[in-house]
């Protein structure tokens, strides 16, 4: 397995951030409550210099690749255009976070391995099970509320929409355990991802 090491040229260019458990050590050491937005920024430096951030998994980016269940959930009351500048977005999001993932690994094949296995997580993940979501409750509320004929159209128009976009964040975690448990027990046997260094 390739190492910073044996590209002299890429731990030059690394930043030379102290380990993250000094760094906790020294904030621990400090007078600052543990959910402080301060303590949140020097936990965040700590695990970007363990090499374990990934900032495509969290929030604000995270949410750019729901662009496609978005785009699916607005389709009945938006034009095309920002329908499909949402989903432009999504596919954005996928090829950015899988290389952005491979640049942690100095060897190609080890990048190339990492951004197949993210590119692969994210289009499940991301795209197709929240998207299917949405596009089936978006479509079933908006059915069932067709049946009532005295409802006020504001509600017609866009409860679908709110509650099919509602339902994103708190598909977040199970979703991508449940594209994990289904990737370790079927893809991932294949190959092994390598650690990193």
């Amino acid at each position: 397995m390739c190492t910073v090491d044996d590209v002299p040229e890429l731990a030059s260019v690394l930043p030379q951030l102290p380990p993250r458990d000094e760094l906790l050590s020294e904030l621990s050491s400090a007078d600052v409550p543990l959910k402080s937005p301060l303590f949140t920024l020097i936990e965040l430096i700590a695990s970007m210099s363990a090499g374990r951030y990934d900032p495509f998994s969290v929030f604000p980016l995270r949410a750019l690749g729901y662009g496609y269940a978005v785009g699916v959930a607005i389709r009945y009351r938006f034009c095309k255009e920002l329908q499909d500048s949402f989903k432009t977005v999504a596919i954005t999001f996928v090829v950015c976070h899988a290389l952005n993932k491979s640049l942690d690994y100095p060897c190609a094949y080890n990048g190339l391995l990492v951004a197949t296995d993210t590119a692969i997580f994210e289009t499940f993940a991301t795209i197709l099970l929240p998207t299917l979501t949405t596009f089936h409750v978006s479509g079933m509320l908006r059915a069932y509320l067709k049946q009532f004929k005295n409802i006020p159209k504001w509600i017609f128009r866009y409860a679908p929409i709110a509650i099919s976009l509602g339902l994103l964040p708190v598909m977040l975690g199970p979703i991508d355990r449940f594209v994990n448990h289904i990737m370790d027990n079927t893809v991932r046997n294949i190959y092994t991802l390598p650690s990193m260094a």
